[in-house]
């Protein structure tokens, strides 16, 4: 009889710390994740910025390294507005760089809107300004970046 009260005793006592633990987990998770996506959001702002001032220069720049950190922060917290503003910028980036020029095209435009005060946008639709031989527009598009 002692023996099953002991156990009774213990089992309580274990299943009060699990309730704890859970009820702890699911205060601190929140915060968990959100401090792990902007740590992902800065590590993949940094990969997008090159050291060069006013470089156009993609090769600078790790934009397949941000796309798959930024498409991770959104996977982690979908409302995160960070992850989510700096997302067309990347995929943009890629799109450039592999040659896609529509789909680049969209969605710089689309980080071009989100970004307003963000020189890297325009400079890179410059480029693809550039690569798809307008050079007039691509001045345009350079000389916004420089605003």
């Amino acid at each position: 009889m002692l023996k099953s009260r002991k156990i009774a005793v213990i089992l309580g006592v274990v299943s009060a710390l699990g309730a704890c633990s859970l009820l702890a987990w699911a205060l601190l998770a929140p915060r968990l994740r959100a401090g792990r996506v902007d740590d992902l959001v800065a590590e993949a702002n940094a990969l997008l910025s090159p050291d060069l001032e006013g470089s156009t220069d993609l090769d600078d720049v790790d934009c397949d390294g941000a796309h798959a950190l930024l498409q991770r922060a959104v996977d982690i917290d979908p409302r995160h507005g960070g992850a989510r503003r700096l997302l067309p910028l990347a995929a943009g980036c890629s799109s450039l760089r592999r040659g896609d020029l529509i789909l680049a095209e969209g969605e710089l435009r689309t980080a071009s809107q989100q970004l307003q005060s963000d020189p890297r946008p325009q400079r890179w639709l410059g480029a693809l300004e550039l690569a798809i031989g307008r050079p007039d527009r691509a001045l345009e598009r350079y000389e916004r970046a420089l605003e």
